[in-house]
C-alpha cells in the first residue's frame, strides 16, 4: 500500500488544469488551496493555452506550461514529447484536476511518483493515490469538487468565490473594450452569455435568460440604485445566438464576438454579475 504523502518532502508540484474555461475557474480556489497545502514547493499549473492564459500572474502558481494540443503535444508523439519536458522537471507530485484518463497517463510518462486524482474515467491503475469520486447526491457544487480533491492531503478550507487576478494591461484592455462598446464604466453590469460549446443541449432558451435578467436588474435598482445595464456576450459566430436576448433590452451592449478575441479580455468585461449557460438562471 502507497504511504501517505508527506506534504514537506514534496518539492516540486505538478498541478493538471481542467481543459475548458468555466471548468478552470471553478477549479481556482483549489489552486489556491494547494500553494496553502504546499507552501514550499515550486508549484507548475500544466493547461491548455486558453487556461494558461486565464491564470498567467496568478500568485500562488510558481510556473505555467501550456499543453498544447492540438498543436506540437497531440497524438502519442506529442504526448511522449510533452512527457519528456515533464521528466526533466522532476516533479515529486502531480495533482490532477482534470478527470480524463489521458491526465494520468501523461503523469505516468514523465514517471512523477506520485501522481494524485480522482478515481474516475478507468484510470485507477495509473495513480498512485486514488480518491474516490463523490457520486449522486453526493456530488458538490464544483467549486467543493476541485476543493475536496485535497481533502485526503489534510486540507480543511471552506469554499470561497474564484478569483482571478488581473494585470494593469488587462484592465486597460478591458476598458478599453467597454468603451469601445459604448459602456459607461460606472454602470453596473449583468453580463450574459447564453451561448454553449457543442451543440444546444447545454443552451438555455432566450426568454429564460431575459427574465433572469430581469430580476437581476429590478434586485440590483432596488438595492442599490445603481444605473444598471445588461451586457451580452458571446465568442465570435454567436451574434445570431444573442439577438433575441439584445431586443429584450434594447439598452443592452453587446460584446459578442468581441470578448472571445483574448481570454483575458473577456474575464475583465467588468461584470458584477454574470449570467451563463452552466449558472442554470
Amino acid at each position: 500500500m502507497q504511504q501517505p504523502v508527506e506534504i514537506a518532502r514534496i518539492k516540486r508540484l505538478l498541478l493538471r488544469g481542467p481543459n475548458w474555461l468555466g471548468d478552470a475557474v471553478m477549479c481556482e480556489p483549489a489552486l489556491a488551496a494547494a500553494r496553502r497545502l504546499f507552501h514550499g514547493a515550486e508549484i507548475t499549473l500544466l493547461a491548455k493555452p486558453l487556461v494558461a492564459e486565464l491564470f498567467k500572474g496568478h500568485p500562488d502558481l510558481d510556473c505555467i506550461l501550456a499543453y498544447q494540443d492540438p498543436g506540437q503535444h497531440a497524438g502519442f508523439s506529442g504526448k511522449w514529447l510533452l512527457a519528456e519536458t515533464l521528466r526533466r522537471q522532476r516533479f515529486d507530485m502531480a495533482v490532477l484536476f482534470q478527470n480524463a484518463f489521458s491526465a494520468a497517463f501523461l503523469a505516468f510518462l514523465a514517471g512523477i511518483p506520485r501522481r494524485y486524482g480522482y478515481s474516475t474515467d478507468g484510470r485507477r491503475f495509473l495513480l498512485s493515490d486514488p480518491v474516490p469520486v463523490p457520486v449522486g447526491s453526493q456530488r458538490p457544487h464544483q467549486v467543493d469538487y476541485y476543493l475536496r480533491l485535497l481533502g485526503p492531503l489534510g486540507l480543511n478550507a471552506e469554499a470561497r468565490p474564484p478569483r482571478l487576478h488581473l494585470s494593469a494591461e488587462d484592465t486597460e484592455a478591458a476598458n478599453r473594450l467597454l468603451a469601445e462598446a459604448g459602456i459607461d464604466e460606472q454602470e453596473f453590469l449583468i453580463g450574459l452569455n447564453p451561448g454553449s460549446t457543442y451543440g444546444t443541449a447545454k443552451r438555455w432558451l432566450p426568454e429564460r435568460f431575459a427574465e433572469a435578467a430581469d430580476r437581476l436588474v429590478r434586485d440590483v435598482a432596488n438595492k442599490s440604485g445603481a444605473r444598471v445595464r445588461v451586457v451580452i456576450v458571446g465568442a465570435r459566430g454567436e451574434e445570431a445566438l444573442v439577438a433575441p436576448s439584445s431586443t429584450r433590452f434594447p439598452s443592452s451592449g453587446s460584446l459578442s464576438g468581441l470578448s472571445s478575441k483574448h481570454p483575458r479580455c473577456s474575464r475583465t468585461s467588468g461584470c458584477c454579475s454574470p449570467a451563463c449557460t452552466w449558472a442554470r438562471p
